[in-house]
């Protein structure tokens, strides 16, 4: 049983430290309010219940609580001349009384404690790099930047108190960053925080979520990922694909250097009014350039410049190309005819001044009539020829395009709108409008339909027919040689009348000739027969 025996009281014979050797209890207090172990422990409650506030040694030169110790006129911990080197618990405070510093344990090490500026008009003694110093003689602000004072902002430093760390900054401007409390100083292109050496490490944080790997990841320590160097961003994916997944807006000018361009969308609008193709050519052109319309299951469709040519095309089959301008039949200025016409092609022989259409495997002159018929001239000139006649033709050697001259006006050959349209067939087309065009390609003569007949162009006289039956569906003064007799017959008042043989014609027939009634016979045979000669010869 413990006793506390002589002078002064002493307590002896406890069994264990955590022994009570000694408790202090207020009237009706149900526990005790300062109570000491036998240990030496000291452990403080309201009275009201258990001990809640204790005070032991922990070791050597240690002394602890369990609880929180306040220090209501302050704490004196370690007072040092110099750096502090004790090896004190972490949490230890330290003055250095020869240099003015603060100091901290943490992780078993001594940290100098560095915020604020020293206010003096001498500079500091033994400072460290990043100190602060405001001088109160010329009332300016400087940083400890190697073994120097360095003047902080060029003329007294600003500090910027904001959430987001400055734009633009230059050398030793600083920055208080209201969210977490800190000071920065500019510095070597970087923020650095005012104060002599980093604090321990924090605890790590709770794990983000995970990212999908489809997710576009940029480095800034990879090799090329980002490179500002130049003072351009340039991205580099490393063989795959940059994607961005929302709109896109460039205020600048967009340079496209690879070789495919895909535009995946329904409408596309361009603000200019010139779009350019094969912009990079240089030097002589040898590549053609155009438009092409893709049309799935059906062949594709095109409008082209032929760089060999020099003319604009089109295609509606994907192989054939026609020229553009033409109208219809296209026309070939040249001294040797096309290669490789089809039917129906014009050519003009820039030597003979004649004009040609492709027929049966054939060149035929327009205008060339069989058997003498005379031919069509053809004026050549970028202009159309003054005062013509109906039925002249006119070349523009501008345009090459081949014009006659009808109901006052010059009409294109072949042209697909308001002109005549060229016919090839050995019989006369049904049911033709005035000023339609047609080539027989059995006498290789060609006609224009004008007042409700065929009229041949630039015949000067009309071909006789060699046969030995008459023409079928004759005009008026049609000549016809019958190959069995010899005999020549012009075409008169629906009959065929022999040249040289005196008609018997009635008296009706001379009268509507001559207009009116001979005297006797004898007048009528005679007149009948100058009336033969003059159909014939234009007497």
């Amino acid at each position: 049983m413990a006793r506390f025996v002589g002078t002064p009281l002493r307590g002896v014979e406890f069994v264990n430290p955590g022994d009570e050797a000694l408790s202090l209890r207020v009237v009706n207090d149900p526990h005790a309010r300062l109570r000491i172990d036998a240990g030496g422990r000291l452990t403080w409650s309201s009275g009201a219940a258990t001990g809640d506030v204790n005070l032991y040694r922990d070791g050597n030169n240690a002394l602890i609580t369990d609880d929180t110790f306040e220090a209501v006129s302050g704490i004196i911990t370690l007072v040092t001349a110099g750096a502090p080197s004790a090896a004190l618990p972490d949490g230890a405070l330290a003055v250095d009384t020869t240099n003015d510093r603060f100091y901290f344990r943490s992780d078993s090490t001594w940290r100098v404690v560095q915020g604020g500026a020293t206010v003096s008009a001498n500079a500091p003694d033994s400072p460290i790099e990043g100190a602060l110093w405001f001088d109160t003689d010329d009332g300016k602000l400087y940083v400890r930047q190697g073994n120097a004072w360095v003047l902080a902002g060029g003329g007294g430093s600003s500090v910027t108190v904001s959430d987001n760390e400055p734009a633009s900054p230059t050398v030793g401007n600083l920055w208080y960053e209201s969210d977490t409390g800190k000071m920065f100083i500019y510095y070597d292109s970087f923020w650095v925080e005012v104060s002599g050496d980093t604090g321990p490490q924090g605890p790590a944080g709770p794990a983000g979520p995970a990212m999908n790997t489809q997710d576009i990841r940029i480095a800034v320590a990879g090799a090329g990922e980002i490179d500002t160097s130049t003072g351009n961003l340039t991205l580099d994916s490393a063989g795959g694909t940059v994607t961005v997944d929302d709109n896109l807006t460039v205020t600048g000018n967009l340079t496209v250097s690879g070789t495919t361009t895909s535009v995946n969308t329904e409408t596309v609008t361009i603000d200019d009014n010139i779009i350019v193709l094969n912009n990079n050519a240089t030097g002589a052109p040898s590549e053609n350039a155009g438009i092409e319309v893709e049309r799935g299951s059906s062949v594709n469709v095109a409008l082209r410049w032929n760089e060999s040519t020099d003319k604009w095309q089109f295609t509606n089959d994907g192989t054939t190309y026609s020229d553009l301008g033409a109208g219809g039949s296209t026309i070939s200025v040249s001294p040797n005819p096309p290669a490789s016409p089809t039917e129906g092609n014009l050519w003009f022989d820039s030597d003979t001044a004649q004009t040609f259409i492709y027929y049966d495997s054939q060149w035929l002159e327009i205008g060339a009539g069989i058997g003498g018929g005379g031919s069509s001239s053809i004026s050549v000139s970028p202009n159309p020829p003054a005062s013509p006649s109906e039925g002249n033709l006119w070349f523009d050697s501008d345009t090459a395009q081949t014009f006659i001259y009808y109901d006052s006006q010059w009409v294109e050959v072949g042209g697909s709108t308001g002109g005549a349209v060229m016919q090839v067939s050995s019989s006369a087309p049904a049911s033709p409008l005035e000023g339609r065009m047609w080539f027989d390609s059995d006498t290789a003569q060609t006609f224009v339909y004008y007042d409700s007949q065929w009229v041949e162009i630039g015949a000067s006289a009309m071909a006789a027919t060699v046969s030995a039956n008459a023409p079928v569906s004759p005009i008026s003064g049609q000549i016809w040689l019958d190959s069995d007799t010899g005999g020549v017959y012009v075409y008169y008042s629906n009959v065929w009348i022999e040249v040289g043989a005196v008609p018997q014609l009635t008296s009706a027939a001379i009268t509507t000739a001559l207009g009116y009634t001979p005297a006797n016979s004898s007048t009528a045979a005679t007149t009948g027969k100058a009336i033969a000669m003059s159909i014939v010869f234009g007497g």
